[in-house]
């Protein structure tokens, strides 16, 4: 961070770079989130405004606005966004069989073949968003956690009111 001082006497400007302070860098995030929320104070669905969720493994939380049915923006870590559009989840449905468990495949690195983290990096972004995606498609009632918990089972029944 650079700080200017103007000293009136010398008519001169002075230059110095300070290391952020501890309230200035809580500032930032501060304002950062505020700049990501449509409408400041107001955490609905499906409606514009962002849901709360935990990731996948309960470890960290994330963010994310509208919906399956609109596609979503998933928002994570300190300043990181991805969009999902609803025709990515719509392939998602149709790439994978219904009431079928599914490795989730949530490995930041090198998801399984054939996980929906796998189709993920292969047709929406390399980041590795399974994580988030899945815990999206549950909460919002698309799929359910399979017996073990690293996979994951589409809804039959609650996919078929998602069109193009």
């Amino acid at each position: 961070m650079i700080i200017c001082r103007f000293e009136k006497s010398h008519r001169s400007a002075n230059f110095e770079i300070r290391k952020p302070s501890s309230f200035q860098r809580a500032k930032s995030r501060f304002d950062n989130m505020r700049r990501r929320l449509p409408t400041w104070g107001a955490w609905k669905n499906k409606s514009g405004h962002l849901v709360v969720c935990n990731d996948w493994c309960n470890v960290s939380e994330f963010e994310y606005e509208g919906s399956v049915q609109e596609g979503t923006k998933i928002f994570y870590g300190e300043s990181s966004i991805v969009t999902v559009s609803k025709d990515k989840y719509l392939k998602i449905f149709q790439d994978f069989k219904k009431n079928t468990p599914f490795k989730m495949g949530t490995s930041r690195t090198s998801p399984p073949n054939g996980s929906v983290g796998n189709w993920l990096k292969d047709n929406v972004t390399e980041t590795a968003i399974a994580s988030y995606v899945g815990s999206i498609l549950i909460h919002e009632g698309y799929a359910i956690r399979g017996e073990d918990p690293s996979t994951i089972e589409f809804n039959n029944n609650s996919v078929k009111g998602l069109t193009v």
